[in-house]
């Protein structure tokens, strides 16, 4: 007759989950745990990691890394709840300084890099950026996104040489045609490093009709008076003979402001 293998009961279970700031013995429980049971409650035991100040924080940090390669799937999930607290100090305690970790939830830190908490934005792009998980490299091509989601591609534009970065620059640009797109941000801050140079390439973009483009084209420029200067022709010409498009997207009105702004109106 087959041994029928032991199941733990729910109350085991429910003893790994800390019950307060002080429940160090689950913490110990935690720590001689096997695996397979211990995952079960992972979603509630990372949730004690919200405030730093309970004084199992630490001590429970330093369990969890000894299981950071088992983290990954709830880590992915809870990357992308709204538990900010948690998520926060889960990225300081347990993945910046681990490429294993950084590189299995890059998918997850590039979307994180938009998000409008700014600590969360700061820590993800630090994770990205200390652990070059963009990747490298090796041609223009790869600086040239190839879908909506190719965060990567967008990273490594603000790491590439501008001479590199100008042949494809058209190709680039094209990402910025729906600011729903999810790179869109990202794109626009990678770019947003070149400067002057974008200019050829953002005057063929003013005189099209696609109000939803040029808008997007405002966004790009409109903290820089450089660019804008640059391209106060081409501003005075959506504020005053705007397609009908531009009038749909209030295009004229957004370039009016940016003369405005600068005193670009003589």
């Amino acid at each position: 007759m087959a041994k029928v293998k032991n199941v733990p009961s729910m109350q085991v279970f429910k003893s790994l989950i800390p019950d307060g700031p002080d429940d160090f013995a689950a913490v110990e429980r935690i720590k001689k745990a096997e695996w397979v049971n211990l995952e079960i409650v992972l979603a509630p035991i990372l949730m004690c990691l919200q405030d730093t100040s309970w004084p199992i924080f630490k001590p429970l940090c330093e369990v969890l890394k000894g299981h950071s390669f088992g983290l990954i799937p709830q880590l992915k999930v809870l990357l992308y709840s709204w538990h900010t607290p948690a998520v926060i100090n889960i990225l300081k305690e347990l993945v910046v300084k681990d490429w294993q970790l950084c590189m299995n939830l890059k998918e997850q830190l590039f979307t994180l890099t938009n998000h409008w908490e700014p600590e969360l934005a700061r820590l993800t792009s630090e994770c990205i950026e200390e652990h070059k998980i963009y990747g490298s490299i090796q041609s223009a091509e790869d600086l040239v996104p190839r879908d909506k989601f190719d965060y990567a591609a967008a990273w490594r534009i603000r790491h590439a040489d501008p001479q590199m970065v100008e042949p494809v620059l058209d190709e680039i640009l094209k990402w910025l045609q729906d600011f729903n797109w999810p790179i869109f941000s990202t794109v626009v801050d990678s770019v947003k490093t070149l400067g002057i140079m974008l200019v050829p390439h953002l005057k063929k973009i003013m005189v099209i009709n696609d109000g939803a483009w040029k808008l997007s084209v405002m966004k790009l420029i409109e903290d820089d008076e450089n660019l804008c200067a640059a391209l106060k022709g081409e501003l005075k010409f959506v504020a005053n003979t705007p397609f009908e498009d531009d009038r749909g997207w209030e295009v004229d009105i957004r370039a009016k402001e940016l003369l405005e702004r600068y005193h670009l109106n003589d």
